[in-house]
């Protein structure tokens, strides 16, 4: 166990990071500029981003680098395709949570916390008919499609490796990964909105690969997501662990819907009312995690739901937001029991620290 683990035991996770992007007003090789009006506005993106996360049980450490392009069909329709995407994923499990998922002998955990690499090709879609400078509802929608494995498949094929999936020594993911996202915002001045969104997402992997890599998983909870809930806390479905397991809940599908209402305090100082419903789930059944599989006929019983408060101090440039929620319905407790209230359920208020709106 690492002293860094070990000094932050009562933290539930702390990650920093820092994120370089190049954008060029111009379409780079092997793209000719010539085949595209100029009104199409196209740029090369290249990003590089470093993450380092600490949880109670392991350090986790995510290098990224990216090559593509990006074009507005009008001005209200954005396309980004990236050819290329690299993600290198090392985890150093302290040794206690390493023996828990040993132990369990589950491949779907095993492969979560273990070090690998991905790369991908992803396209993105976006609409967005905010104006600037103009007090008048808008809506946001973006959607992603990501697919990823299929080049170093090919290269092993070609070599006659079968079964091999590794690269430089590191296990590569094969899968592919869709979310689309829904925002209305309606703006009565300046401070004064609400906003109403939707999120779903869907997951799967590919090959002999079983499992969806652990930062491509879906997850909720935290400062963006379902705020009643600490982060990677809530789901998979109706499944509740265990008190002896502290194992970050992840799932291959996902579903959240959010209302927020943002009006002004004093001067820079802005407050929010808002509710959260959500929840994730696996696409099969699992001994490990029973009730986490999405099922028609109950996937709306088991969408947990908080409401809360929040304060934020935006500068423009910079936000800082306090966010305080408490769950009022938990699809982990007994099926007629999730309500707060229920069966002497408490309330047990959560904060969340962020930068930026949620969304």
């Amino acid at each position: 166990e690492t002293p860094i683990i070990k000094s932050l035991r009562f933290i539930n996770t702390i990650e920093t990071g820092i994120e370089l992007n190049i954008k060029i007003p111009r379409f780079l090789i092997p793209v000719r500029q010539e085949r595209f009006p100029k009104y199409f506005k196209p740029k090369t993106n290249i990003n590089a981003l470093f993450n380092y996360q600490i949880r109670p049980d392991y350090e986790r450490y995510f290098l990224s680098g990216s090559f593509g392009y990006q074009w507005k069909e009008n001005d209200y329709k954005t396309h980004l395709f990236t050819p290329f995407q690299v993600n290198i994923i090392k985890i150093f499990p302290d040794s206690t949570f390493k023996a828990q998922i040993d132990a369990l002998n589950n491949r779907t955990l095993q492969n979560a916390y273990r070090d690998h690499i991905t790369t991908s090709l992803t396209y993105s879609f976006i609409y967005n008919t905010q104006k600037i400078n103009k007090t008048e509802d808008f809506i946001f929608f973006r959607t992603d499609a990501e697919l990823a494995g299929i080049m170093f498949w090919i290269i092993n094929q070609a070599r006659n490796k079968q079964g091999t999936y590794s690269l430089f020594g590191l296990p590569y993911s094969q899968y592919y990964r869709i979310d689309a996202e829904f925002k209305y915002y309606m703006v009565f001045n300046q401070f004064n909105s609400i906003v109403y969104r939707i999120y779903a997402g869907y997951g799967a992997p590919l090959g002999k690969n079983n499992v969806l890599p652990f930062e491509k998983s879906f997850y909720m909870g935290g400062a963006n997501s379902m705020r009643g809930w600490r982060m990677k806390t809530l789901g998979p479905g109706a499944y509740k662990q265990p008190d002896s397991l502290s194992l970050e809940k992840i799932g291959d599908i996902a579903l959240e819907l959010n209302l927020e209402y943002r009006f002004p305090i004093y001067k820079y100082f802005r407050g929010a009312i808002f509710a959260d419903a959500g929840n994730i789930w696996l696409r099969k059944p699992s001994t490990q995690f029973p009730s986490a599989v999405f099922q028609l006929k109950s996937f709306l019983g088991e969408l947990a739901l908080d409401a809360g408060m929040g304060l934020r101090a935006d500068f423009g440039y910079f936000v800082l937001r306090l966010d305080g929620a408490v769950v009022l319905k938990n699809p982990a407790n007994p099926k007629y029991s999730r309500w707060i209230g229920q069966n002497h359920n408490k309330f047990e208020l959560i904060g969340n620290i962020g930068i930026g709106y949620p969304f």
